[in-house]
Order: structure tokens, then C-alpha cells, then sequence
């Protein structure tokens, strides 16, 4: 290769690869991403042996990353005999108008 080539070559590659030393050291580091604020709705039509009657996020809007409590309120039409009881949560998320099920990773979601 041309020696003039190659100089010009490395001052390009040199340019290019070194840029900013550390991203983002020039400008500040944005906040933490904030969710919408928590809505629920209970889909009963009467006819479930078990509704929520409250549910509370706290904080509300969730602040990721962070810690979260969740606090439920709910009734039974049906006697509880056994214990203990077991509790199957799904967590979905509507994303485009459709419902996706939030996965369980590392012990968060569904």
C-alpha cells in the first residue's frame, strides 16, 4: 500500500475509533426511566369465586431502577379450608394493543 495511503488510512482509523474516551462523559447522565402511573381494572362479572378489591403500587409512578410494594386487597365467595393457600400471579402488559405476558427472570413477572 501506498505510504501516504496508509497515513491516511491510520489518521481515519484513529478518528474514528477514538472518539469520546467514555460515552456520555460530556453530558450529564439522564434520570432513571419513569413509568406511567399504575391503573387496574377487575374483570369480574360476578361469577368468580375470588375478586381483588383493592391494589396499590407504591411508588406510584414506578421508578426503574428501584423497589416496589404492592399491597392486595381481596374477597372469596368460597370457603378457604386448606392451608396454606397457593397464589398464581400473571403479570401482562399491553404492547400494541395486544396482551404479553410478562416472563419470570430472576424471580419477576409471571
Amino acid at each position: 500500500m501506498h505510504p501516504l495511503m496508509r497515513t491516511l488510512l491510520l489518521i481515519f482509523l484513529g478518528l474514528l475509533l477514538g472518539g469520546p474516551a467514555a460515552p456520555g462523559a460530556h453530558s450529564p447522565k439522564p434520570p432513571p426511566p419513569q413509568l406511567g402511573s399504575f391503573s387496574w381494572d377487575n374483570c369480574d362479572e360476578g361469577k368468580d369465586p375470588a375478586v381483588i378489591k383493592s391494589l396499590m403500587l407504591e411508588p406510584d409512578p414506578i421508578v426503574v431502577p428501584g423497589n416496589v410494594t404492592v399491597s392486595v386487597e381481596g374477597k372469596t365467595s368460597v370457603p378457604l379450608t386448606s392451608s396454606p393457600q397457593k397464589v398464581e400471579l400473571t403479570v401482562e402488559k399491553e404492547v400494541a394493543g395486544f396482551w404479553v405476558k410478562i416472563p419470570c427472570v430472576e424471580r419477576l413477572g409471571s
